[in-house]
């Protein structure tokens, strides 16, 4: 999901669930507040966010935070090399394999 690229980090946490035969994972994105639109979008484009008979199942906590870009990023927010301090959100969704 390269198109994830607005986010200034994220993480796959395995949360393995035999349900109907298939694995469901929780994905934590953190991000700028000004991204979650476009985040959102390519997160229902791959279908993500499917909860039984409901789509676009996606939740959104503010919070804030710590991050350092390290070389090769390309950060939103914050300086490169430095740890860097904000106000930003962490989205949450179930995806499934």
């Amino acid at each position: 999901m390269q198109e994830l690229r607005y986010c200034v980090a994220h993480t796959l946490i395995g949360r393995y669930v035999f349900w109907e035969k298939m694995m469901e994972f929780k994905l934590e994105i953190y991000a700028p507040e000004t991204e979650v639109v476009a985040i959102r979008d390519v997160l229902n484009s791959v279908g993500a966010g499917v909860v039984g008979d409901y789509d676009s199942v996606i939740s959104i906590v503010k919070i804030s935070g710590f991050w350092r870009p390290t070389e090769g990023s390309e950060p939103v927010t914050g300086k490169k090399g430095e740890i860097n301090f904000g106000e930003e959100v962490r989205i949450d969704v179930r995806c499934q394999e």
